[in-house]
């Protein structure tokens, strides 16, 4: 394939967005890639860096409209660090694309992904048990 010169070594394409994004396109794009909550984005760290300045980029804000719209003062906008235009460019190829959801805080007890793991650890178990002899049926606690 790499000598094939119709190839491109980048890839395909993201699915475009269509229309100018909106806070909350950019906000699900920044939990996607940083696997930060929705909820977490906004406290202290590189993601609320990432989320600063992926919306003045894309939404092309200045720094008081940036402030007013995260709902932080103009200082946390100022003195949030600086992260790699590379970065705000990652952000902006996954914006609207369904293949990249954001993080949500839920508890986990109970949902799909949990009854997968619990299904998995019991035929483990079960298998570990064949193999050493112990399963012949149900034990009586005494």
């Amino acid at each position: 394939v790499s000598a094939d010169p119709s190839v491109a070594v980048e890839g395909s394409a993201l699915p475009a967005h269509g229309r100018r994004p909106i806070l909350g396109d950019v906000e699900r794009a920044v939990s996607a890639l940083t696997r930060c909550p929705l909820e977490s984005l906004r406290g202290p760290g590189t993601a609320r860096d990432l989320l600063i300045a992926s919306v003045r980029s894309l939404l092309d804000l200045g720094l008081r409209q940036t402030a007013r719209l995260l709902g932080c003062s103009n200082s946390t906008v100022a003195r949030a660090r600086s992260v790699p235009s590379q970065h705000v460019d990652l952000v902006a190829r996954v914006l609207g694309d369904r293949r990249f959801s954001p993080l949500e805080r839920r508890p986990l007890v109970g949902s799909p992904p949990w009854q997968r793991y619990q299904r998995r650890q019991t035929m483990a178990h079960r298998s570990l048990a064949r193999k050493l002899g112990l399963d012949d049926g149900p034990r009586p606690w005494v």
